[in-house]
């Protein structure tokens, strides 16, 4: 996740100069992966594979913000989005409640796409307030 919000925030600020960043999520086969898959899964997922993503978004119309999953010769698009939670504030109580609560929390029936790095706080302040929190200082705007 580092890496992604890394290219996020290098997208952001690299588009007014025509700069597009990307990520490649690659799988292939190495060492570490022998003899927990079979051999002829093992020749599929060869690293070569993963090369043609790699071009494609380096590429002259190559896409922005993009996470293209490469393995074996498929190619799929991951997408980071945000749900749109619930406020539990803090204390002890807070790590049983979000157990309790997790449907409601990754319920994906309205997540967004974030737009830019400060959409995820400001989802958490919006929770804060909707749950009837005061938000001091500068922040009660937000």
């Amino acid at each position: 996740m580092a890496l992604v919000g890394l290219m996020q925030t290098l997208a952001l600020e690299g588009a007014k100069n025509n700069i597009r960043v990307n990520c490649v999520a690659p799988t292939a086969a190495t060492g570490m992966m022998e003899g927990l898959l079979r051999p002829d899964a093992i020749a599929a997922l060869h690293p070569g594979a993963v090369s043609p993503a790699v071009v494609a978004l380096v590429a002259e119309n190559a896409p922005t913000r993009t996470i293209l999953c490469a393995g074996g010769g498929s190619f799929e698009a991951a997408h980071v989005t945000l749900t749109q939670g619930v406020f539990l504030g803090r204390g002890d109580a807070v790590a049983g409640e979000i157990a309790l609560r997790l449907a409601q929390i990754t319920d994906r029936s309205a997540e967004t796409v974030p737009g830019y790095a400060f959409a995820q706080s400001e989802r958490e302040l919006k929770n804060r307030r909707d749950a009837g929190e005061h938000l001091p200082g500068a922040l009660d705007g937000a």
